[in-house]
């Protein structure tokens, strides 16, 4: 029996040692605050020729914690790049600072290694791994650091983010457990890295120490051409020259033959980078068209619009298209809008030639015939 004795005290003694060996993880709490450089807000900011957010995370957790030397995920944002020589530590004037809404205790007294991962974010974003050789980074010992990024010149588009979907700033879960539920933005993440799946816990307000959600324009270089369109109202003759219709009477009676078309020439000039171009055509008061009754000009193009035309006019009508947008010009004038697949450059010799017919408006002709009547009375 007494050779059981040291066995039965060995069992107990491993079970004691485990239980005090039991990870205790604390609750992560870092942030990341990315502004624009004078500190106003992101949202709707366009970055281009070079200009560039900043980008400062702090590193912390609270609670109970016997976490040493913990791993952390950062996460560049789309459209920019950055390399572990681009971070640089914050001071503890320098976080309190920045972080002044959601405070800063720091420096962190151990030391840090920063490793690039790639490209692994869900959207191409570069990751980049911290791993601090020491203790977790409670109040007073947090970590902080900024990132110099370099936008990237080919990216495109709107970027938008919020504390639901990635964390830009997250900790790997064997280190600490979320802030908050993922139904407030907390919970959990994971990573695919060279196809090692990578867990981490998030913060609920780990943007901008906040719920928050930001969203911003890459590269939008859109250049604007200078509109040159023109409108004439008449026909051409019998000789295809021009006959202005301003100064005929039209009346009730007027044949439909004698009823002056409504030629339009949509064109611009100078550098663009526009597809899908819109205008808004104007039809004259006291007449009104349709969809239907909208032609491409097919011959002597030029002649309606003083002989400046510049291109062959040959389109089809998957090229354009034309909507009626009712009597809602300021004199009750019908709109029309016409979308081109293209731009009608001048240089590019791609004008745009299409006629309206035109037919009298007999409401409007009721109208100002009763108050013609009125008048002379």
């Amino acid at each position: 029996m007494n050779s059981q004795l040291p066995v039965a005290l060995g069992a107990n003694f491993v079970t004691l040692a485990t239980t005090n060996d039991a990870i205790i993880k604390p609750t992560f709490s870092g942030t990341v605050m990315i502004k624009n450089a004078d500190g106003s807000n992101v949202n709707g900011t366009d970055f281009k020729d070079g200009a560039v957010p900043t980008y400062t995370f702090r590193l912390s957790t609270y609670g109970d914690s016997n976490v040493t030397n913990p791993q952390f995920i950062i996460m560049i944002p789309k459209g920019f790049t950055a390399t572990t020589a681009d971070f640089s530590t914050l001071t503890n004037t320098q976080g309190t600072d920045i972080f002044s809404d959601g405070g800063f205790a720091g420096p962190y007294n151990g030391t840090s290694t920063i490793k690039e991962l790639g490209n692994y974010g869900p959207n191409g974003e570069q990751l980049f791994m911290i791993t601090l050789t020491g203790a977790t980074p409670t109040w007073g010992n947090n970590f902080g650091a900024q990132v110099k990024l370099t936008l990237d010149a080919n990216a495109k588009g709107v970027v938008s983010y919020n504390v639901y979907g990635t964390p830009r700033v997250s900790e790997v879960s064997n280190y600490a457990i979320a802030n908050g539920t993922s139904s407030y933005g907390g919970g959990s993440y994971t990573f695919n890295v060279n196809g090692q799946a990578i867990e981490v816990v998030k913060n609920s307000t780990g943007t901008n120490n906040q719920q928050g959600s930001i969203n911003y324009i890459l590269n939008n270089t859109v250049e604007l051409p200078q509109f040159t369109g023109t409108a004439s109202f008449g026909n051409l003759n019998s000789s295809s020259a021009f006959v202005s219709g301003n100064s005929i009477n039209y009346i009730s009676n007027t044949p439909q033959s004698q009823i002056s078309a409504l030629s339009v020439r949509l064109s611009t000039v100078g550098d663009s980078t526009v597809n899908n171009s819109q205008f808004i055509i104007m039809i004259p008061k006291d007449f009104t068209s349709s969809v239907n009754d909208f032609y491409l000009i097919d011959k002597d193009v030029g002649n309606y619009f003083g002989g400046v035309f510049n291109g062959s006019n040959q389109y089809s009508t998957s090229n354009y298209s034309i909507e009626d947008l009712g009597k809602v010009g300021p004199n009750g004038e019908q709109l029309f809008k016409i979308q081109l697949d293209f731009n009608p450059g001048w240089n590019a010799a791609q004008n745009f030639g299409g006629q309206f017919k035109l037919t009298l408006d007999q409401s409007s002709r009721e109208r100002r015939t009763t108050y013609y009547c009125l008048y002379h009375k």
